[in-house]
């Protein structure tokens, strides 16, 4: 009920189409709530139309822009090409062939100059995530977010869940790299995101959602529990995630 109520305001506030709320327990897959709108009466599903009628939380794709940025730097550090404390220089805009990148507040912070993570998190910097997905090869960083589930079904016990998109790095440029790094030119669903980012709450276990509470019989037959990233990852990601918000 709380997860529809507030949903439903900021879906009225920012005027947005649509909109979904879940809220997982990151340890072991349950999740505890899930809205979506728009919604209708099932008692009278035929007046609706189809686009209403599914459940594109898990059927359809989106590029998952800026919420993606916590999977790229995840993805640096486990790699090592990245460290807590390294400096970013981010000149607010770049090129990448011939594609001009700037951040969205570009127009407020011109030139940063150089930042930390936690300035990355904090201010959503576009130019920062380009150059730290630039550090990772294009197979490192595709592997890693394979292992996120990024371009994989979840697995959960629903119907109709969409596999997403995830290019084969064959097809990567440096600017397909690059703006894959801030949540371009790939695909996920909600449910996906969700999923990737409890992976980093629960110490790098990527654990099946499920909406069904199973006995624990059932539970170890049907979820599965793979590590997908190292304990030190997890505990700096948390840190900076943390810090950035405070």
């Amino acid at each position: 009920h709380i997860a529809e109520t507030e949903l439903t305001k900021m879906v009225k506030k920012t005027r947005a189409d649509r909109g979904t709320v879940i809220v997982m327990n990151p340890r072991n897959g349950e999740i505890l709530a899930f809205a979506v709108l728009p919604s209708y009466d099932p008692n009278e599903y035929n007046k609706f139309n189809l686009s209403i009628i599914k459940n594109w939380v898990l059927s359809d794709v989106y590029p998952p822009g800026s919420t993606f940025k916590v999977l790229t730097v995840a993805s640096a550090l486990e790699n090592h090409r990245l460290t807590k404390d390294e400096k970013i220089l981010d000149t607010g805009k770049i090129t990448v062939q011939g594609w001009p990148i700037e951040n969205y507040d570009y127009n407020i912070h011109p030139y940063p100059g150089q930042i930390d993570l936690k300035y990355l998190f904090e201010h959503s910097s576009n130019v920062g995530s380009v150059k730290v997905a630039l550090k990772m090869t294009p197979d490192e960083f595709y592997n890693q977010l394979a292992k996120f589930g990024i371009g994989s079904k979840t697995g959960i016990d629903l119907p109709g869940e969409s596999s997403g998109i995830l290019p084969p790095t064959s097809t990567w440029d440096q600017s397909r790299h690059a703006t894959i790094g801030f949540g371009y030119s790939i695909a996920a669903t909600p449910i996906q995101m969700a999923t990737a980012a409890a992976a980093i709450a629960n110490g790098g276990f990527l654990v099946t959602p499920h909406v069904i509470k199973y006995s624990q019989e059932d539970y170890e037959k049907k979820i599965k529990r793979t590590r997908v990233l190292s304990p030190e990852t997890c505990d700096t990601m948390k840190e900076l995630l943390e810090e950035s918000i405070r």
